[in-house]
């Protein structure tokens, strides 16, 4: 599976290597890592041009990030979608179990995790207005018969804010697995 990894920023140049790092040392490596720049005004372009040549560097005016977001689904190639904010950082075996998950539930379009919240250090409990939905709750949320078939979303939830008026929204039958 082709796994193309979104991480759209946007004056994050302090938080955004991390995030990076935390890509380029997964157990299943990505295919291809975009970091998606929503006109940032501090140093990410060259921070990512310099420190991190294999990932490929898009930039828009401010959009905001489902904006962003989209630019990079529309520009990469993978399979799989992964969606990353350039404030977070995955563990090393996310997209390896993540996948491996996907693999073992034929047919399933979308996958969401859970995520460890980390304030100042020290492990905290999200609150109830992050609580996570299941089953065909994204359905209500995205409504567009024209994706793609072959394109696929490998994501953690809050990463689940498309701009639905692109061609690259889940479908209004897509089912969470994971």
């Amino acid at each position: 599976m082709q796994v193309s990894v979104i991480i759209p920023t946007h004056n994050r140049a302090a938080t955004l290597p991390r995030a990076i790092e935390s890509v380029l040392q997964q157990s299943h490596p990505a295919d291809e890592i975009l970091i998606v720049d929503d006109g940032s005004d501090d140093d990410s372009r060259a921070l990512v041009t310099q420190q991190f040549p294999q990932c490929r560097y898009l930039h828009q005016q401010n959009r905001g990030v489902s904006s962003a977001r989209n630019l990079g689904i529309s520009a990469s190639k993978g399979e799989w979608i992964a969606l990353l904010d350039s404030d977070d950082a995955w563990l090393p075996q996310k997209l390896e179990q993540q996948l491996a998950r996907v693999e073992a539930q034929e047919g399933k379009r979308l996958c969401h995790t859970e995520e460890v919240w980390i304030r100042n250090g020290v492990r905290v409990n999200a609150m109830k207005k992050h609580q996570k939905q299941g089953g065909r709750s994204l359905a209500t949320v995205c409504r567009c018969a024209s994706s793609p078939p072959h394109r696929h979303c490998c994501t953690a939830p809050y990463s689940m804010r498309w701009d639905c008026s692109t061609k690259h929204c889940p479908p209004a039958k897509t089912t969470i697995s994971g």
